[in-house]
């Protein structure tokens, strides 16, 4: 199912991984970046890259690599500033985590 938008993609209940790359590079989770295939996770990410710039004024990631931008998505974690709340750390970190990450996370305790 194709939206108006060339940009977009529908999801149904029923998709459980999409392979095409759309998208500015900046706000793409690692799985994009690796161009491995990704669900809705990938959107949280986004959410959480364009969060976190509305509050500090920059992207989490920036470079004016693409190659190093790739690096740091997938090599570093995301540097939060020392001026925000420890709730908004929170918060935008729930969106800022490879998934892997997460359920190693939650086996863990």
């Amino acid at each position: 199912m194709q939206s108006c938008s060339r940009f977009a993609r529908a999801m149904s209940v029923s998709t459980l991984v999409l392979t095409s790359i759309k998208g500015t590079p900046l706000y793409m989770s690692p799985e994009l970046v690796e161009e491995k295939p990704y669900d809705h996770t990938a959107d949280l990410w986004s959410l959480g890259c364009i969060l976190y710039e509305l509050h500090t004024g920059a992207p989490p990631f920036y470079t004016n690599s693409i190659f190093q931008l790739v690096q740091l998505i997938v090599r570093d974690p995301v540097k939060w500033p020392d001026t925000m709340s420890d709730a908004c750390t929170v918060q935008y970190s729930c969106c800022l985590v490879m998934p892997c990450h997460v359920l190693a996370s939650m086996c863990a305790v």
